[in-house]
């Protein structure tokens, strides 16, 4: 169960659901040449869609970086450089403690900075507020749920290993796949 800034707004989501929402995402960012080992910096709002997305990210072997929706546009520019993040995903804005956050604007001006700008090939920018923002056409993409599609995505990815304690030495851990 997910709840929103109002309590009353409340989304009961399914593995099942999350798991075809997850593998959406996945395949939008895949579509747009998000590929094993690219970073992908996420700027987003407290919603469910944050977690899918991560878990987008681990599902095509792709790294991502959250960075909290607080920092100035310079810490912001300055962490997408550091990370050599290809791409960035946000929203349009968040609602937090009854107020508007516009993340668009804010990434925005970071993605304005040299050091980001150098780095950024594409922009995701997923409807939250529905507020209208304006756009990149050379860079940002509007997320919307018919832009989204189907689930096509069958990849799966070794997310890690884990060694049990009563394994011998030699012995090998456990692969954890995404699927």
């Amino acid at each position: 169960m997910a709840e929103g800034d109002d309590p009353s707004l409340t989304e009961h989501i399914s593995y099942a659901e999350a798991l075809k929402r997850t593998s959406v995402i996945a395949n939008m960012l895949t579509s747009n040449g998000v590929k094993r080992g690219d970073v992908v910096t996420l700027y987003m709002p407290m919603t469910p869609t944050v977690i899918f997305t991560m878990l987008a990210c681990a599902r095509i072997g792709a790294v991502h970086s959250v960075i909290f929706a607080g920092f100035s546009d310079d810490a912001i520019a300055d962490r997408i450089a550091s990370a050599g993040s290809k791409f960035v995903v946000t929203a349009d804005g968040g609602v937090r403690g009854g107020r508007n956050i516009p993340l668009k604007k804010t990434i925005d001006s970071a993605l304005g900075k040299d050091r980001a700008k150098a780095v950024v090939e594409k922009l995701f920018v997923f409807q939250r507020t529905m507020e209208d923002v304006p756009l990149d056409a050379t860079r940002d993409i509007l997320v919307t749920q018919d832009y989204l599609g189907e689930d096509t995505t069958k990849q799966t990815h070794t997310l890690g290993t884990i060694t049990h304690s009563f394994t011998p030495p030699s012995a090998l851990g456990t692969l954890r796949r995404t699927a």
